[in-house]
């Protein structure tokens, strides 16, 4: 379990949190002592898959305080995942993940 060239201890999958009338929702999280990775999977990649990263990312400490200070690598995976969306997830620091052909192709800073 690796992101951004950091090895994850843990992982879990759709992870939900409520907090008064808002709820958030995590596709992949992924922890270890003092980092938290995010990704978002989808199978077509849109504008609005990236704005909800960023609402995720922004958020994501008023729905888990007790990781506040931990750091967040953000990351999107989609099947079909355009090349100029590739390119704003990487611009914003994420990481972007795709399949070609028969493998995985990750796209970092």
């Amino acid at each position: 379990m690796m992101l951004n060239n950091t090895k994850f201890d843990s992982s879990s999958k759709n992870l939900k949190a409520k907090k008064l009338d808002k709820t958030d929702e995590i596709d992949i999280f992924l922890i270890n002592g003092n980092t938290i990775g995010i990704i978002e999977v989808k199978t077509k990649v849109t504008s609005e898959t990236i704005k909800q990263l960023q609402n995720i990312t922004d958020s994501f400490g008023s729905f888990y305080p007790e990781f506040k200070d931990y750091k967040i690598y953000g990351a999107i995976a989609g099947k079909v995942f355009p090349d100029n969306l590739q390119k704003e997830v990487i611009d914003k620091g994420w990481t972007a993940i795709t399949q070609k052909g028969n493998h995985i192709e990750y796209r970092a800073k």
